[in-house]
């Protein structure tokens, strides 16, 4: 048999009929703008406050970390020019992306996250790698 598989979704992913089912009936009930500050637009800006709850909740994260964009170009810009960020710096938890990606708590509470900001130049990549070991070394001291 002769069978092809699409895997390239980009933009087309198919929505999940659970989601598509939720999506449906609120639109239902408003077509309002939860950015906007009319009266209309309170249901739809409550629905978006308990959805970025939700996901906060099943994340273990707070809500205000929680950042819902209209696309993923939107997304990934956000992302690379430091709007957001997939794990929390100077918090005691393990990082909720290590932990939802498979890796135990302990393995992600061992983790070391490192930003050298958006455009480092080479000296301060050279600075951080001469560093990086001694870093290492007292965080894995620190944890004994």
């Amino acid at each position: 048999m002769n069978r092809s598989e699409y895997l390239d979704n980009t933009a087309t992913t198919p929505i999940d009929e659970r989601v598509l089912s939720i999506i449906t009936s609120h639109l239902e009930k408003t077509s309002g703008n939860p950015s906007s500050l009319h009266t209309i637009n309170q249901l739809a800006e409550r629905v978006l406050d308990e959805s970025r709850c939700k996901m906060a909740e099943i994340l273990d994260a707070e809500p205000s970390e929680i950042i819902f964009t209209s696309c993923g170009s939107e997304s990934d810009n956000l992302t690379l020019q430091g709007g957001g960020s997939a794990c929390k710096t100077g918090n005691s938890k393990p990082s909720p992306v290590l932990t939802h990606l498979g890796y135990s708590k302990e393995w992600a509470l061992g983790s070391l996250r490192v930003s050298l900001g958006k455009d480092p130049t080479a000296e301060e990549v050279s600075h951080f790698l001469d560093i990086l070991p001694t870093c290492v070394k007292r965080v894995r001291e620190a944890a004994i």
